[in-house]
């Protein structure tokens, strides 16, 4: 039984560097692409200490500083709801695209629901390790799948 909770650790711990390296090739590729130098402001999801020692435990290059992270930034930041709404709307775009892929004809808002149930209970489990689950690497992941 310890062997398998150290397996699914060390998963979890491997998860969240890929998806902080993910976040930061984001922020990298922003910077670079419209060459702007405004503030950083990061919906807060763990302690500003914490995710930069993150970024060298996981050896995350380039660190890009993150000037403000608050605690739902997306209520107070009129920027924050605008990309988090782009987010999702990406996101739903290409669940879309997935389900049309494996020809469901179906509302899928129900296929949805499926996916988001055991997603929820899932994150629910995971709620005592500091983990980055959002609506960025639920993207990448399904960019991942309509690769294929």
């Amino acid at each position: 039984m310890v062997d398998k909770k150290n397996h699914f650790f060390n998963f979890l711990v491997n998860l969240t560097a890929y998806l902080f390296r993910i976040l930061l090739k984001d922020f990298v590729f922003f910077k670079q692409r419209y060459q702007i130098n405004n503030l950083i402001v990061l919906d807060q999801f763990v302690n500003q200490n914490k995710y930069y020692q993150y970024l060298t435990d996981f050896k995350v290059e380039p660190i890009i500083k993150i000037d403000l992270m608050e605690e739902k930034a997306e209520s107070k930041y009129l920027s924050v709801a605008v990309a988090s709404i782009l987010a999702r709307a990406f996101y739903l775009e290409l669940c879309q695209k997935l389900l049309n892929k494996i020809n469901y004809k179906d509302d899928y808002k129900k296929m949805l629901v499926l996916i988001i149930k055991p997603l929820n209970g899932l994150k629910n489990i995971l709620k005592i390790i500091p983990i980055l689950i959002g609506v960025r690497s639920l993207k990448c992941s399904l960019n991942l799948l309509l690769s294929f």
